[in-house]
């Protein structure tokens, strides 16, 4: 397995955008980039913080660093009800899921709006 580790610049850069994340329109751009999300139910209040960008995109790194900085709920839903361990199991990041899932406080049967578990994002994409 390929392990990425980042620098202390890229990671002190990518922890100024994603620490400050639910209000900076870098957010857009981001999210643009996954294509099968529903855009249309997110705006610029949607509650899509840094550690759900990190858990998207499977940045373990980063989501470790937010989670010792005590940036964001661990289990809050995004503008569809999807929670970090949601995106991490969903895009197949077994490092990120591997790590959400030994905190004792991450709820792995919380429901999104739709009625989807974090099992089934991952048994519906084959992970």
């Amino acid at each position: 397995m390929l392990q990425r580790v980042l620098s202390d610049h890229p990671r002190s850069l990518a922890l100024d955008l994603l620490r400050e994340y639910d209000t900076n329109i870098s957010r857009k751009f981001l999210l643009k980039k996954a294509v099968y999300l529903d855009l249309e139910r997110f705006a610029s209040f949607s509650p899509f913080s840094g550690l759900h960008c990190a858990s998207l995109f499977g940045i373990s790194e980063v989501v470790l660093s937010l989670i010792l900085m005590n940036c964001h709920d661990i289990n809050s839903g995004d503008f569809g009800g999807h929670t970090p361990l949601a995106w991490a199991t969903r895009n197949g990041h077994d490092e990120v899921v591997e790590m959400l899932l030994e905190l004792g406080d991450v709820d792995p049967n919380k429901e999104n709006d739709y009625g989807q578990t974090p099992l089934s994002h991952a048994a519906q994409n084959g992970h």
